[in-house]
């Protein structure tokens, strides 16, 4: 079978990139090819965008008639970019006959309810969403909303996960001995949370003085959090390490005992499978699929508020670190769930079924 998948640049940071580059690498017994669309987020308010994707509609439509796959795998965010370009290409596609297999990588809800308020935008997306020969999400939450907001059919709506490729993160034998070290991973923006974190650091130090908190990641905020923190004297404990990639990121989930991701939203973030295949303790908001996967008490702790609120944050951080015995209970639950439910090979075989099916079910719409 040959299947054409569309994503950003594997070098690109982001879910996405990590997502197809795993499938790329591991799923069996299919010819994969990548279609490589998109610019670097700098350019997204430029005005050479609209005609940069109008060429890669063009050369979408020339990989199409040159390779002729048997199943097209998009790969949108929900951002206003994403969404209307891989929109575009699912129509492109499906005129051309081929079946479409439409991934709609992580959740915004905000924009979701303008897309749905505004008529030409909920008309595009609801004739794109079934028009596609499946529709993947990654929360029942979201489901639900193409079903009843948008009148998808829902048996073309199937929910699905991210993965991790866990052997590379699990620390046997990790101990949670003091001092202890608290990590952030993901981009430095204000819905990710970290300046809730960082807010939150203060009454955790009260009780657990050499914590030290780490935030891996390059944002729009490295520079305003990294001055809050020397202003608020608590630069000595915190630590801005950058964008990290490759092993150089696994040694960061290495050597912490727990992670933080405070986020307003999320769809179902990769990072929070990486701390779980590392044997992390999480705190994390109820967002996207996290509400539906992970179990408060038994994964970590979930915060009771989005958008998240600092004490709250140093409460759950500090009951963790007060507890060697509990983190050690979340932290083998945690890395046994991300090998049996999350790992690679497990998700890239059900993607591999999936492909299977959807080639098998007669010509494409």
């Amino acid at each position: 079978m040959k299947v054409l998948i569309a994503s950003l640049h594997l070098t690109h940071a982001g879910g996405v990139a990590n997502y197809v580059g795993l499938l790329l690498r591991n799923i069996q017994g299919h010819d994969m090819e990548q279609f490589v669309q998109g610019l670097p987020p700098r350019y997204h308010r430029s005005f050479i965008l609209p005609f940069v994707y109008a060429v890669q509609c063009f050369q979408f439509s020339a990989r199409l008639n040159a390779f002729k796959p048997d199943l097209v795998h998009l790969n949108p965010s929900l951002t206003w970019a994403s969404l209307i370009r891989d929109t575009v290409l699912l129509l492109i596609a499906r005129r051309k006959g081929y079946r479409v297999l439409f991934f709609i990588r992580g959740w915004r809800w905000p924009l979701y309810e303008r897309v749905k308020k505004t008529r030409p935008l909920r008309s595009l997306l609801r004739r794109a969403l079934s028009s596609a020969d499946m529709v993947l999400v990654l929360s029942q939450d979201f489901r639900d909303a193409l079903v009843v907001d948008l009148g998808v059919d829902a048996t073309r709506i199937a929910v699905s996960s991210t993965m991790v490729e866990s052997r590379k993160y699990g620390v046997e034998g990790r101990s949670f001995i003091a001092p202890f070290r608290v990590l952030f991973c993901s981009q430095l923006h204000r819905e990710k949370g970290p300046a809730e974190l960082l807010e939150a650091i203060p009454g955790i130090l009260h009780k657990h003085p050499d914590t030290q908190f780490v935030f891996v990641g390059g944002g729009s905020l490295v520079d305003t959090l990294r001055m809050r923190a020397k202003s608020t004297g608590i630069g000595r404990s915190v630590l801005f390490a950058g964008r990290q990639l490759g092993d150089a990121k696994i040694e960061w989930y290495r050597k912490a005992h727990v992670f933080v991701l405070p986020s307003y939203t999320e769809g179902f973030p990769t990072v929070v499978l990486e701390a779980m295949a590392a044997g992390l303790p999480l705190v994390v908001t109820p967002v996207g699929a996290l509400r539906h996967v992970l179990e408060h008490g038994r994964n970590g702790y979930i915060l009771d508020r989005v958008p998240p609120q600092p004490g709250e944050i140093s409460e759950k951080i500090t009951s963790l670190l007060d507890s060697s015995e509990t983190m050690q209970e979340m932290s083998e639950c945690n890395m046994q769930e991300a090998r049996d439910r999350y790992d690679v090979e497990v998700v890239a075989a059900q993607i591999a079924r999936l492909y299977d099916e959807l080639c098998s079910s007669g010509a494409a719409r």
